[in-house]
């Protein structure tokens, strides 16, 4: 069963996957052989801004990050 809208990316060298709607309605991973966590952070910081670039996230100032 694949429900309506679920989907996946991976990069070409699979090192980068967005997830949505599985288990959170977004599951963004980034990772790399090697341990050489500042490409990793940096991979997943410049995907986390091209998202909410066209897709803005919802933010309450008491509830946090808003998911329906």
């Amino acid at each position: 069963f694949w429900p309506s809208g679920r989907g996946i990316y991976l990069n070409d060298n699979k090192s980068f996957l967005v997830w949505s709607k599985e288990e959170d309605h977004l599951r963004i991973i980034s990772i790399q052989k090697g341990g050489d966590l500042k490409l990793i952070y940096k991979r997943l910081v410049d995907a986390v801004i091209i998202i909410e670039s066209r897709l803005p996230f919802s933010l309450d100032d008491r509830l946090g990050f808003l998911t329906f």
